[in-house]
């Protein structure tokens, strides 16, 4: 998908992994899948780790788009400005989606969404999911290529 992407909007194309407290294992997981790329595209891949939130919503600004999984990053993006396109797993997006016309939400077409399960009411909110997740597991790839796409192009037009 990142070699699609650089392909289609360009050569000065980043890949930027903002990682946060307790994710440390995400990083050498994604390492190990980088190793296995052309070191054209590895080259584009950065890391963001342990800085302060000013710092990551100044690096926010200065990005096309962020996608990411409905987590607290994609409001500070949307926050700060940044075009976002947030996958929404099994949360509420009317409760729990980044807010702002710069903001698309890709929602999962399932029954169950969004979840019944999900504890709105609790401080520390485990779901207790009957169908192993398929929300959060099961997106469409291509879909999120496309508007990736399509939104650094828009942008870069303005």
């Amino acid at each position: 998908v990142m070699n699609r992407i650089k392909q289609k909007v360009g050569d000065d194309v980043g890949f930027f992994y903002i990682i946060g407290p307790g994710e440390s294992g995400i990083k050498s997981i994604i390492c190990e899948k980088v190793n296995r790329l052309e070191k054209v595209i590895a080259q584009h891949i950065h890391f963001i780790e342990n800085e302060d939130i000013l710092t990551v919503a100044c690096l926010l600004r200065k990005m096309d788009v962020l996608f990411n999984f409905d987590s607290g990053i994609g409001h500070l993006a949307s926050a700060v400005g940044t075009n976002v396109i947030t996958k929404m797993g099994h949360t509420d997006p009317t409760r729990t989606r980044p807010w702002g016309r710069n903001v698309k939400v890709m929602k999962p077409d399932l029954p169950c969404f969004p979840c019944k399960a999900y504890p709105f009411h609790s401080t520390n909110p485990k779901v207790k999911c009957k169908k192993s997740f398929i929300c959060v597991e099961n997106f469409d790839v291509v879909e999120v290529e496309r508007s990736i796409i399509e939104t650094i192009r828009a942008k870069r037009q303005r």
